[in-house]
């Protein structure tokens, strides 16, 4: 591989590399006597007795040390061929050849550095190469490759040497012993960041690994330098590699003794000068992107090295410091522009975060407020730029939560600026939830809404507002302030935390708003609201305030205030409905009645009203009475009619005729869904605000959503039956379009679709009696057709009655009567058969026959599922199926998964049903049907077979028949029919195995595939049968060297279910094989089964193109193995059970990196020991018993890869849990051992915390003590220590730790906790749980159940552990450096309070005087204190 860049980046740092001594430069064979290492040219080999192994060891010492001419012999190899070549050469045994090779190498790579760059070794990847194999392989001498490789950097430099990729890997072991003799020379600097930088080039594991090596070095370089470098670096490729670079910036930027020259106080420093004087040119993005990152820096570094910088109050002083710094960097952006609106919200978060504001700082605060008046000058309504709007809500939220007396005196403009942001609603909610949560503090809700009625009032910013008052209308009805999500959480606090002081004064306030724009819109005239805003604006004030009113009005807390001040509440809101919305509807109704003034204000007056007396009538708090309301009724009957209304108040009128159950309305509503047909693509926002004049679709899609959310009940009261009929017929047309009868709407639209699929799924709807028998009779008669001949049915009318059918998958089974189900299913059956007809006439095209046809089977599917009865003689069955094997047929050759596998199911209720039938003597349908299975049913090799569906109907009938039924329960007679069919597919397949074990696997592996699964499945109904072994081909073990032969990138998908199908074949036909061989098939079925889990951990699956079942898993592969290993396992002899659990513990005594094999070696295990045969109770037990030997013995099974962890785990608690009588007294020593070993603290730890890893050990230790108590007992030290360990885990370690101080405290986790992911509140709840368990009586589980037995628990004996496991949780409470948070320690105290039950005063006392320090004593008489109040002592 030639890098030709690599020569010109040498000869840019040629003046800046150090001079490498000269011995380092001298050749070999000129090298003094004292540079010259004892392995070149002395040989200590006293072991090498023959004279070719000595001649060819002093021909490698010569050629490589003391002959300067390459080749050393003319003609002859190069020194490269005789390095390689020597290291290659097993046979040639020397101590120290991997020090005379490396040593060769490096003085090679440094001497000759200097060469063209077609005879430069640095460019020659043979020399990496065959480097990187030496120093990469673990000698088995006494000298470590470490310790040579010290003493021979001494001596050879590798710093001169440059980087190339084949090097990466050497240069990782060699970096960090090198670098320890490295100056801060210019130089090296220059070459480090050379070698970091010149990754142009993919990177890879070995480069990334070097990166971090380089940055650790880096980092250490420039710990003690003042100065500040520029460095501009490639982008980081992982997160490991983003903190690496940050903590090299840190420590280089500011450092202690960076700090410490400028006193803490970075304010002045040449960093930000350097900072301006970029921004100033045109890379002023770039610097304010990174301006966050070096202020987080900065703080950083202050707070670690805080108590070396400053004197007093340190954490005042550190705010300071910090918040000087973030504004310093903050005035770099303030440059004319939106750029710095990002910046500003990252440098608020990190002052959030940090906790750097004070309200004593004079500058913090002024800046502060200089932010909240930008912020309110960007929401002005004159901004065009929504990023920068969303930027500057952002930064009003920062603000809030920093300090609430910052926005305080701004919040009713900021609210009322807040009505007219659009696109920002997920950004507007956080800041509206930040002031509801203040006010709920300083219980001043009140204040609150009296910010927001004022933020209501008109405003000039309404006036510029493009679209006019509908748009104003529009938008602030959208807005954040006045969303059902945000009124839902001021209605909540209202309901808490309102006052009863507050209640009365604030409906006195809504009352006074709303008559206030009342008048205003009437033409009437108030004192002090004069110049406010003409009639339009006010019209948009009274809707905003008539919404927030329903709200509050709605949600008063008139249950907890007194008596006198609840009728106070009451009466003033029969005022407001007397004085205002009783008037405000007569008047609006009569001008929208004549056609009077200005239509638009009185119609959202209207609709507000209606909105806001509809809300009060349901909600049951007030009597508001019905003066006056029938005349009001009437016109809005009349007014239904009138389509140039607005839709929103039609929508509203609706509403409020169904409330007060107006008989007419029903007909206007259906009037309205029959009068148009909805287009499947229409779809409405939700909001009643945004529906116009004209738009009928959505406005029909809001009256239908409004109908079903509430009002079908009333409809299915008092409709007729003939507008029960439309009603039906109005919800079938909804999206009747086939193509999206499954659509589901977005979460911010509804469409005809899902208002359909919501109708229909709603449980509410099928109790609807009225309306479930309109709908049934509407199905029944929409497919009576199919109770005639269907030979003559025509297209036409085909087609609505299998549209019916469709409809019926989304109905519940369950709803419809049994008589009508099954006269369905029939005319189901007759529908399939008509459209196979039609589509063999060519007058249906054969993919809508397939998508009509998988309709049908799917629901003819759903209905024998649901009876688990088929009610038709055999007779009809056979009929039946013999339609659907054949249903594959040509015209129906296309592939459709869909309608395969609907089709595959309904032929294997249908067999299971005549199979049933076959064991009672009736068997002639019986036999008939397994004569339309020819031969090559399953397709020779050589071509597909002609019908694909009787191949799969075949392989399913012997799924069925093994799985299902047994052979003794059929007649003679059909058993020999049986036989005959097996012998003659048998015979058929026969020749297409013996090609594919001589000539191998073709490519395409489809053919091949069906052939190999039709033998699996032969072979199972032979056993089934009990065939006798004579004459049964054995294909298993050719087939498995077949496909191990292939190509793995040939057919990855299909291979994968292939293996499987051979790896079943191999169980089979364990079966049919000799004692002999039987031992060898095992362990081919081992290294096979080894072999598939191996490829399912690295990919995830193994792929099935022809699926025993059609289920969508994740895990089908491993799924189809363990159930082909689980239904032979139980048949295997002791002998073969025995040998392959002896493989598995041989393997597994053997276990060498990268243990994937182990993975597959337990689940085998796991298995095997689920399903044993009978008699093998002695086997299991000492396999168990040597396999828990095993994992406590071998490290890789508790600290190696987290599959395997997570596999040894899964297997010791599925045995402690499923068969804990086999447990013996040896293996629960073994057990304690292991679980405390995976609780132990460890070095490393894995990235995320596995948290199933606790829950399965405090599992397998819930099972010991509940079903194996008697051996429990004999080891309970191991279970105190178990629980202190589970106990001791729980912590995590406090915010804003050092990092030795947070090293510590992940030494004492286990490696699967990360201490940035401790373990939560459910990990608390089991480990209460299993303190419980403790005081819980159970049976014990024996192998031989005892005459009699008393239920016992470990309660008594446990009494003297229990005061240690206690003192494990003070500790942890205790720990200075680690917490407990309070959600835990309350899951943990059911647990905690049943030690105490257990420890007498005794060991109370004992435990306190002797075991805890002044701080845990406080802790204990706590906890005491606690339990005391919760203990139940038998009185009352």
């Amino acid at each position: 591989m030639e890098l030709g860049w690599v020569p010109t980046v040498m000869k840019s740092l040629q003046s800046e590399r150090a001079v490498a001594g000269s011995r380092s430069r001298l050749p070999l064979s000129q090298t003094p006597r004292k540079y010259k290492t004892q392995s070149q040219f002395r040989v200590r080999a006293p072991a090498l007795k023959d004279d070719y192994r000595m001649k060819s060891l002093i021909q490698l010492n010569v050629s490589l040390g003391f002959n300067v001419n390459n080749p050393p012999r003319a003609g002859g190899p190069f020194k490269i061929d005789i390095a390689e070549k020597g290291w290659r050469d097993a046979s040639l045994y020397v101590p120290d050849k991997a020090e005379i090779i490396s040593e060769w190498i490096l003085a090679k790579l440094l001497k000759d550095k200097s060469m063209d760059p077609f005879t430069n070794p640095i460019l020659n990847l043979r020399f990496w190469t065959l480097l990187s194999d030496v120093i990469s392989t673990r000698g088995d001498g006494p000298r470590s490759s470490t310790s040579w490789l010290t003493q021979l950097l001494n001596r050879i430099p590798i710093a001169p040497i440059e980087l190339t990729l084949a090097a990466a890997r050497c240069l990782l072991i060699l970096w960090p012993i090198a670098a320890q003799k490295m100056t801060t020379t210019p130089s090296w600097i220059a070459l480090v960041f050379f070698w970091y930088l010149s990754r142009i080039i993919t990177p890879t594991k070995a480069l990334g690994a070097l990166d971090t090596c380089t940055l650790s070095f880096f980092t250490k370089l420039f710990a003690a330098m003042v100065g500040v470098c520029s460095i501009e670096a490639h982008t980081p490729q992982s997160q490991a590699m983003i903190e690496e670079l940050h903590d090299a910036g840190r420590e280089t930027l500011f450092n202690l003794e960076v700090l410490r020259h400028n006193s803490g106080i970075m304010s002045n420093h040449t960093l930000l000068q350097a900072l301006k004087d970029i921004s100033s040119t045109n890379s002023l993005r770039v610097v304010l992107g990174g301006i966050p990152t070096i202020v987080a820096l900065y703080v950083r570094s202050l707070k670690k090295h805080r108590n070396l910088l400053f004197t007093g109050v340190v954490t005042e002083e550190v705010k300071i410091a910090g918040i000087q710094f973030l504004l310093s960097c903050l005035l770099l952006g303030d440059v004319p522009g939106g750029q710095i609106w990002p910046t500003r919200v990252a440098l608020l978060s990190l002052v959030l975060e940090e906790d750097l504001f004070s309200a004593t700082n004079v500058d913090a605060m002024q800046s502060m407020k200089s932010i909240v008046e930008l912020s309110l000058s960007m929401l002005d309504g004159t901004q065009q730029d929504e990023e920068n709007t969303q930027s500057a809500v952002e930064c009003l939220s920062k603000i809030a939560r920093i300090d609430y007396t910052l926005i305080e005196p701004n919040v009713p403009s900021i609210l009322s600026r807040l009505l007219l942001v659009s696109g920002a609603n997920q950004i507007i909610f956080p800041l509206l939830e930040t002031l509801l949560v203040y006010h709920t503090k300083t219980r001043t809700i009140n204040a609150y809404l009296s910010h927001s009625f004022r933020a209501f009032l008109p405003q000039a910013q309404w006036a510029i507002v493009p679209g006019g008052r509908d748009q104003v209308y529009r938008c602030c009805l959208s807005a954040p302030l006045v969303h059902s999500i945000h009124l839902a959480q001021v209605s909540a606090r209202i309901g808490s935390f309102l006052t009863p002081g507050q209640v009365l004064p604030l409906v006195d306030q809504i009352i006074q708003t709303l008559r206030n724009a009342w008048l205003k819109i009437s033409g009437g005239s108030i004192d002090d609201a004069s110049d406010l805003g003409d009639q339009s604006d006010f019209t948009t004030t009274f809707a905003l305030s008539a919404r927030t009113a329903s709200a509050i009005l709605t949600s008063l807390p008139l249950g907890s205030i007194p008596e006198s001040a609840k009728s106070e509440a009451q009466r003033l809101v029969g005022d407001l409905n007397t004085s205002i919305i009783c008037p405000v509807l007569a008047k609006a109704f009569k001008t929208l009645s004549k056609k009077k003034y200005d239509a638009w204000a009185f119609q959202i007056v209207a609709v507000a009203t209606l909105r806001l007396r509809y809300a009060l009538d349901i909600c049951n708090k007030y009597n508001l009475g019905d003066h006056g309301h029938d005349k009001l009724l009437s016109k809005m009957v009349r007014l239904l009619k009138d389509r140039t209304l607005m839709s929103e108040l039609r929508l509203e009128m609706f509403r409020h005729l169904l409330h007060r159950s107006v008989p007419d309305v029903v007909g206007a509503l259906l009037a309205e869904f029959s009068s148009i047909n909805l287009s499947p693509l229409e779809v409405w926002s939700g909001q009643p605000n945004q529906l116009d004049v004209g738009d009928e679709g959505p406005t029909v899609l809001a009256l239908y959503h409004l109908m079903v959310n509430r009002w079908m009940p009333f409809i299915d009261s008092v409709a007729s039956g003939p507008e029960l009929e439309d009603l039906i017929r109005c919800i079938l047309r909804l999206c009747s379009d086939p193509r999206l009868r499954l659509e589901l709407s977005s979460p911010k639209q509804i469409s005809a679709g899902s208002l359909r699929l919501q109708t229909l799924g709603s449980a509410h709807f099928w109790e609807l009696s009225n309306i479930r028998m309109a709908l049934l009779s509407h199905v029944n008669e929409g497919t009576r057709i199919f109770e005639d001949d269907v030979s003559c049915i025509s297209h036409s009318t085909l087609l609505p009655a299998l549209a019916v059918f469709e409809l019926l998958l989304t109905f519940p089974v369950e709803s419809i009567t049994r008589a009508l189900l099954l006269e369905l299913s029939k005319r189901a059956i007759s529908a399939d058969i008509a459209i196979t007809h039609l589509c063999a006439d060519e007058i249906i095209a054969p993919g809508k026959a397939c998508e009509f046809l998988t309709i049908l089977r799917l629901f003819i599917g759903r209905v024998l599922a649901h009876h688990q009865v088929i009610e038709q003689t055999p007779e009809k069955i056979y009929k039946i199926l013999k339609h659907l094997v054949r249903s594959r047929e040509p015209p129906f050759r296309a592939p459709d998964g869909e309608y395969i596998a609907a089709t595959v199911s309904l032929i294997e209720l249908y067999e299971h049903e005549l199979f049933r039938t076959a064991q009672k003597d009736d068997s002639s349908s019986f036999s008939r049907f397994i004569k339309i299975f020819p031969g090559d049913t399953l397709g020779p090799l050589s071509a597909p077979p002609a019908n694909e569906m009787r191949g799969r109907a075949f392989v399913r009938m012997i799924e069925s028949l093994t799985a299902k039924f047994l052979p003794s329960n059929f007649p003679e007679g059909v058993r020999a029919e049986m036989r005959e069919i097996y012998q003659r597919h048998l015979s058929a397949l026969h020749p297409s195995l013996i090609e594919l074990t001589i000539e191998g696997f073709p490519p395409e592996l489809e053919l091949s595939s069906r052939v190999v699964l039709g033998w699996s499945r032969l072979l199972s109904f032979g056993r089934w049968l009990e065939v006798s072994s004579g004459g049964v081909p054995s294909f298993g073990i050719p087939l498995s060297v077949k496909v191990g032969e292939m190509n793995q990138t040939t057919a990855p998908d299909c291979l994968g279910e292939l293996k499987s199908e051979i790896f079943n074949i191999l169980l089979q036909e364990l079966h049919y094989a000799p004692e002999a061989e039987r031992l060898t098939r095992l362990g081919m079925l081992v290294a096979l089964y080894i072999s598939l889990c191996r490829e399912i951990n690295q990919s995830g699956n193994i792929p099935i193109l022809i699926p025993v079942k059609f289920v969508e898993d994740p895990c089908l592969g491993q799924k189809l193995l363990d159930n082909y290993l689980s239904s032979v396992s139980t048949l295997l002899s002791v002998l073969d059970f025995e040998h392959i659990l002896e493989l598995v513990s041989e393997s597994l005594s053997c276990a060498q990196p990268p243990y994937l094999d182990l993975i597959g070696l337990i689940r085998l295990a796991t298995i095997l020991l689920q399903e044993p045969p009978k008699n093998s109770l002695k086997v299991m037990q000492k396999f168990i018993t040597k396999s828990f030997n095993i994992f406590v013995t071998n490290n890789a099974f508790f600290i190696g890869p987290i599959k395997l962890r997570r596999s040894v785990l899964d297997f010791v608690f599925l045995h402690c849990s499923e068969r804990p009588a086999t447990l013996r007294q040896a293996d629960l020593a073994s057990i304690w051992s292991l679980l405390f070993k995976f609780l132990s603290g460890a070095g490393t730890h894995d990235k995320h915390t596995a948290k199933d890893l606790f829950h399965k050990i405090v599992g397998t230790s819930s099972c010991l003590i509940r079903f194996r108590r008697d051996l429990v007992t004999l080891t309970l030290p191991h279970l105190g220590a178990i629980l202190r360990q589970l106990i001791t885990v729980m912590r995590r370690s406090r915010a804003h730790l050092g990092g030795m101080q947070t090293s510590i405290i992940a030494g004492s986790l286990p490696q699967w906790i990360n201490v940035q992911e401790p373990l939560g509140v459910e990990e608390a709840k089991a480990l209460a749980r299993l303190l419980e368990t403790l005081q819980t009586k159970s049976l014990i589980r024996y192998n031989s159940s005892p005459t009699t037995q008393k239920a016992g628990s470990l309660a008594k004996p446990f009494s003297k552990h229990a005061a240690y496991v206690q003192k494990a949780y003070i500790d942890a409470m205790n720990d200075p450096l680690c917490i407990i948070p309070s959600e835990v320690r309350k899951e943990l105290q059911p647990g905690l309070y049943a030690l105490c039950g257990m420890m007498n005063d005794y060991s109370r006392d004992a435990i306190m005087v002797s075991g805890l320090d002044v701080g845990g004593k406080v802790i204990m008489r706590g906890l005491w204190k606690e339990y005391e109040k919760q203990r139940y002592v038998g009185r009352g």
